[in-house]
């Protein structure tokens, strides 16, 4: 919806003990160091940061903006 993006994909890989889930787009980017500083007006990256960290997983964002967004989230099982 924000990133005005054309293509959006996620992938889900499963090994024996841990859960990737990838999503990427083609959308406008954002800066994510500021984005993340911004606690107050970005709740949904918080959001998602806390709920993967709240199941001992990790998160990783890269984006820029004018580059798209890429998510990698990491779940041990």
């Amino acid at each position: 919806k924000h990133a005005n993006a054309q293509k959006a994909t996620i992938s889900f890989t499963c090994k024996e003990k841990e859960i990737k889930i990838v999503y990427t787009d083609n959308g406008q980017g954002v800066d994510i160091e500021k984005t993340i500083l911004r606690k107050r007006k970005n709740m949904g990256i918080h959001n998602i940061i806390h709920r993967i960290q709240s199941i001992g997983g990790d998160v990783f964002f890269k984006s820029n903006k004018g580059y798209g967004f890429y998510c990698q989230i990491l779940i041990n099982i």
